[in-house]
Order: C-alpha cells, then structure tokens, then sequence
C-alpha cells in the first residue's frame, strides 16, 4: 500500500513538474534551453565515460567472461555483478542522444516559417523534455554514487578480513611450539 502511494506521488510531482516547465519553456529563449543542452550533455558524456572506465578497471575478469565464456550461467553472473554500473551507461547513452537530436531539430524548425504561431509551445515542450532529462540524469547520479558507496563499503569489508585473516593466522605461527 505505502509503496503505491509513494509511486502515485512520485508519477503526480513528474506531471506537475513537466507542466510547470512547459509553462516556465514557453518565454525561455530557444538558445538559452540549447546551451542547458549542451551543458546535460556534457555531464552525460561525462557520466557515460566515468562508468565505462569504472567497468574496464574494476570489473576487467567479468568483461572477459562475459564475452569469452562459453557457459552461459557464467556470462550471466558476471552480467549481474556488472549491471549496477552498466544501467547509468545506458541511461546516459540515451541522454547524450537526445540531446543531439533535440540540438539538431532546433535550428532546423526554426527555418519552417509556419511553425512561427507555434514557437512559443514548441520552446514549453522542448523544456520538460529537458527537465524530464535532467531529472533522469539526477537519478542516475544518484545510483552512480550509491553504487560507489556500496564499493567502497564492500572494499572496506574484504579489507578488514584481509587483516584478520593475517593477524590470526601472524598469531597462530607465534604459538607453534619449536621443534629441534
């Protein structure tokens, strides 16, 4: 029940918020909303690359399971494991592509004289897409750094093993009795 009322409240902000940005796009200059972007842009060719980096070095053993690995239980583990950073990936990948097509259709609208009565609701569209993909790109951020939380959190734990097994097993040879 709590979780179909937080979904309604979360769908019930979206809405509002795309209707309020379309009201808040409709005076926006349309190269003001093309510098926002290129600026989310930007930030999601930013984000997409980071990931793709935090893949080839964290995760290098996975990667060449997944594509050499002729079981394909195990691809599939590796997969799993893998995913948490690949989502963001492909989340920004779609940004970075909305952006250009957005970036690309901009100038060519504006040649369509009889498109001219409708500027006004054309540049209050173009802003709640890019609101809706700025929120996007937030949530996505904000998985990037849980992700990288719960990383450095599991890092700490193997580490603090790595150091018990050690010392416990330093304490262990200490006590052997010698043998002559």
């Amino acid at each position: 029940m709590k979780q179909g009322m937080i979904k309604g409240l979360l769908a019930l902000v979206i809405i509002a918020t795309t209707v309020g940005a379309f009201f808040v796009g409709k005076n926006l200059p349309a190269d003001t909303q093309l510098e926002l972007y290129s600026a989310l842009r930007d930030t999601s060719a930013i984000v997409f690359g980071v990931m793709g980096a935090w893949i080839a070095i964290i995760y290098p053993e996975s990667l060449s399971k997944i594509y050499r690995s002729p079981q394909r239980k195990d691809a599939e583990s590796e997969v799993k494991s893998v995913g948490r950073l690949i989502k963001p990936m492909i989340v920004a990948a779609v940004i970075v592509a909305s952006t250009l097509v957005a970036q690309f259709v901009a100038p060519i609208l504006r040649s369509f004289d009889v498109l001219t009565p409708l500027y006004s609701s054309i540049r209050g569209l173009s802003f709640s897409f890019l609101i809706i993909l700025l929120a996007v790109q937030l949530v996505t951020i904000l998985e990037v750094m849980l992700v990288s939380f719960t990383f450095r959190r599991e890092l700490r734990l193997r580490q603090a093993e790595d150091s018990f097994e050690k010392g416990f097993m330093a304490g262990k040879e200490k006590n052997k009795p010698n043998k002559k």
